[in-house]
């Protein structure tokens, strides 16, 4: 696995610890709800946010991971060329999927920045414009992995590094 595939997955497993933090917020914000009878004006905006933006930002490690989603089915009855000549296509549909991602997400971006985007909410924090910032970032390191990816398809290695590498570096199944 090479540096940027460690990287990707060491990113990845990081903002895992996202959810964690909803599981949290949700809790509290449902205990201060039903129980105490004081609902937050925050929780659930900061959910979704925060959601969404993990959303975004975790692609790149299912992308360097294999996790992507593909027809099996057919995939599997395919001779070996066809399935190598099926991962070059479906790795550059990705790329240029994710470059207009990244060209279109910026241009979502800055205006939300300039104008200091805010939900408009009784809380009214920034979370739409951290949220379209979430989005060029994560289609970005997207990109890159599967750019990677790609490269080491061309070179003959086979597939994501989780195909190739040693059970220790692998995710628990």
């Amino acid at each position: 696995m090479n540096r940027f595939d460690r990287a990707s997955a060491a990113f990845s497993d990081a903002i895992a610890w996202i959810y964690f933090i909803v599981f949290l917020i949700t809790a509290y914000d449902v205990a201060a709800r039903y129980i105490f009878n004081a609902p937050t004006v925050w929780g659930a905006d900061l959910v979704i946010a925060l959601a969404g933006i993990h959303y975004m930002l975790s692609g790149a490690g299912a992308l360097q991971r294999g996790d992507h989603v593909r027809i099996d089915v057919i995939y599997n009855l395919l001779p070996g060329r066809l399935k190598y000549l099926s991962d070059i296509a479906s790795d550059l549909i990705i790329i240029a999927v994710l470059v207009a991602l990244v060209w279109f997400g910026v241009a979502q971006a800055l205006p939300s920045i300039h104008d200091f985007e805010t939900t408009g909410t009784a809380w009214n924090a920034p979370t739409p414009m951290v949220m379209k910032i979430a989005i060029p970032v994560g289609a970005a390191l997207m990109l890159a992995q599967a750019v990677v990816n790609l490269a080491r398809r061309l070179r003959g290695e086979v597939g994501a590094p989780a195909e190739t590498a040693d059970a220790s570096s692998r995710p628990l199944d």
